[in-house]
């Protein structure tokens, strides 16, 4: 009986150390497997902080796009402006010296008249 009993002792104990073993492996199984789901949450963290980064500087790159779109043709606007105003400037020069010859012209045709005028007398 007292072997009995000893051989009944060994197979408890057996039977808890598997047990206690059992419990080691699922505990260990657990922890990969939580860290294998962090691991994969920090995963997808990166990634969509890499997609609103990729956003952000997609955003930034169009509003610079549309800043300088819109500086040329300020730019474009104030040439064909000054353009214009030199083209104004222009006419209005040539106006300018074509109504003083016209004057010239009728100034010196009184003159002459007069001139004329004055040797028939």
């Amino acid at each position: 009986t007292e072997n009995k009993n000893l051989i009944e002792i060994k197979k408890k104990r057996k039977i808890h150390e598997e047990k206690i073993q059992r419990k080691r492996k699922q505990g260990a199984q657990m922890i990969r497997l939580e860290i294998l789901k962090r691991n994969e949450e920090a995963v997808t963290h990166k990634l969509a902080i890499k997609t609103l980064e990729k956003k952000e500087e997609e955003q930034i790159l169009a509003f610079q796009a549309q800043r300088d779109e819109s500086l040329r043709k300020k730019e474009e606007f104030e040439k064909e402006q000054e353009k214009k105003k030199k083209e104004i400037q222009k006419n209005l020069l040539a106006t300018q010296a074509k109504h003083v010859d016209k004057q010239a012209q009728i100034y010196e045709l009184k003159a002459r008249r007069a001139e004329e005028e004055s040797e028939r007398k």
